[in-house]
């Protein structure tokens, strides 16, 4: 019986002692939470800079929009309300003031200059880095070496391939409508067919036949689905320092796919470079040969660096491309007098779709300045590129930024706020024409594709891609947006925007020109 009693003392002795241990531990954390709230409102070097309380106190709101797809409105509407530059996490702040661009992203930064955040400079599967995450001379001599393939002379040397798809594209369209029961059609699936089978072309030497099929193939779609797969390890690793427990939870189906996905890259790259031909492409431009690079101040690639960038390659004119078209397809359609306009100058200026060129298009003045107002209503990336101030820290729109913060332009918010554009959320391309109306507009503020040594590569085969196939479209077809596409634009964002299905009733026009047959 004494035993019996010791022991039933001891074990309620023990379970006190517990009971209190976790007390004292959740004491513990409810002051190191409420101490880390305190110092971020009212001792962090970024107190006086205006943003909800919650923002600055941590993260958790930033991160639950991230997993919801509402950063993009969210940002706007902060700006609308708190101005220029608000804080948007404890450490954070978002900028639309114009001048903000070539501080934080352009040329000739004082010191060390703004880095990319190193949490997001995670190499390729191979442990090579790409030109996304390359740093320093490493990034330069890469930029070098594939500026080239991306240039106005070299896309005009790979101006057949360009038009063989576009007029792939318009022959399958034909063939779609003329069935009654294949009317209407989802235009953004058509468009994302086109630059992937394009892109494949220019990239690895063969498309990957989605106009021919009507389909993605397997290793498309992994590609098209990989920016959700990137936003969600965004997420994960924006949840320092609980990072390290929420990489854990990543399914290992998700890490094989990514896996899969640089394996099929790699491949594509091998035959691309088995194949002996002369033809004009990226790779033609990108590699002088196998062998790796012996100094810094080549410009070559090697195998192992053409694997980590093959992914970039496929990107660079596709995906983020068929987003605009759709997004420029449908702001027109949403506006008669600019879809009567737009239709007017292409049909008048071509009579024969023959004369429709890379060169032709780029002298219709109203055709490029409706590319440049979608890319202000619908930047293809639409968050923004967070940067971290340099050690000395930073002047940025007349304040000083302590070291160490991350700061960014938010795309979206600043190409549609009044502080910069007339009637920021109306489509209309005569801003770009020298209308009086919109004389106040600040067009510094649109860069959709950035500014600086990390701006967008792939922006001249992009404008290039979204003339041609838009001049292509309006003198083949009358088109008509669907009523369930009436709201196309609102849409979610993870990195890019998640696109819906964009329907539009498509009449082939009746021309004297034999037909295109795609040859």
């Amino acid at each position: 019986m004494v035993v019996l009693d010791f022991y039933e003392h001891s074990g309620a002795s023990s379970l006190g002692l517990w009971s209190t241990a976790i007390a004292y531990l959740f004491a513990l954390a409810a002051f190191y939470v409420t101490a880390i709230a305190i110092y971020n409102l009212y001792f962090h070097p970024l107190r006086k800079y205006p943003g909800p309380k919650s923002l600055a106190i941590s993260r958790l709101r930033y991160v639950w929009w991230m997993s919801q797809g509402s950063l993009v409105p969210n940002w706007k509407r902060l700006h609308e309300q708190y101005g220029d530059v608000v804080r948007t996490g404890p450490n954070e702040l978002s900028y639309i003031d114009p001048g903000a661009w070539k501080t934080i992203y352009g040329h000739h930064q004082q010191g060390e200059g703004f880095r990319k955040n190193p949490m997001f400079n995670e190499a390729a599967s191979n442990g090579v880095h790409s030109i996304l995450t390359a740093e320093g001379e490493t990034h330069r001599r890469m930029r070098r070496a594939l500026a080239y393939a991306f240039s106005d002379k070299a896309l005009q040397e790979q101006g057949d391939i360009l038009q063989h798809f576009t007029k792939l594209l318009i022959r399958r369209l034909r063939e779609e409508v003329g069935s009654a029961h294949r009317s209407p059609v989802d235009l953004f699936q058509w468009y994302n067919w086109t630059t992937f089978d394009l892109i494949g072309d220019l990239s690895f030497g063969e498309p990957f036949y989605c106009l021919e099929k009507g389909q993605f193939s397997d290793w498309v779609a992994m590609v098209y689905n990989s920016f959700k797969t990137i936003a969600f390890l965004n997420i994960t690793k924006s949840l320092a320092p609980l990072d390290k427990v929420a990489k854990m939870l990543i399914p290992k189906s998700m890490k094989a796919k990514k896996i899969r996905l640089f394996m099929g890259n790699s491949g594509k790259v091998d035959h691309r470079l088995a194949m002996k031909t002369d033809r004009h492409d990226f790779l033609s431009y990108i590699i002088k040969s196998d062998e790796s690079v012996e100094n810094e101040e080549d410009s070559t690639l090697a195998k192992e660096e053409l694997y980590a960038n093959s992914t970039l390659l496929v990107l660079a004119g596709s995906e983020s491309t068929a987003s605009v078209l759709s997004a420029m397809t449908f702001f027109i359609l949403k506006s008669p007098t600019v879809l009567r306009k737009a239709t007017d100058e292409i049909r008048s200026a071509f009579k024969t779709e023959s004369e429709i060129t890379l060169t032709a298009v780029r002298e219709l003045p109203y055709l490029a300045a409706v590319v440049s107002e979608a890319l202000r209503m619908y930047p293809p990336f639409p968050e923004g590129l967070p940067r971290i101030t340099p050690r000395e820290g930073a002047m940025i729109c007349g304040g000083f930024v302590p070291p160490g913060t991350f700061v960014q332009v938010s795309h979206y918010a600043i190409q549609r706020s009044p502080r910069n554009f007339t009637h920021p959320d109306s489509f209309a391309p005569e801003r770009w024409l020298g209308n009086a109306e919109f004389a106040a507009d600040n067009k510094e503020a649109a860069q959709p594709f950035s500014v600086g040594p990390r701006s967008c590569i792939g922006r001249n085969l992009a404008y290039l891609e979204m003339r041609l196939i838009t001049a292509y479209m309006l003198w083949n077809f009358d088109m008509e947006l669907c009523a369930e596409s009436s709201e196309w634009d609102h849409q979610a964002s993870f990195i890019q925007w998640d696109k819906k299905p964009l329907l539009v009733k498509l009449i082939p026009s009746v021309r004297k020109e034999k037909m295109t047959t795609g040859n």
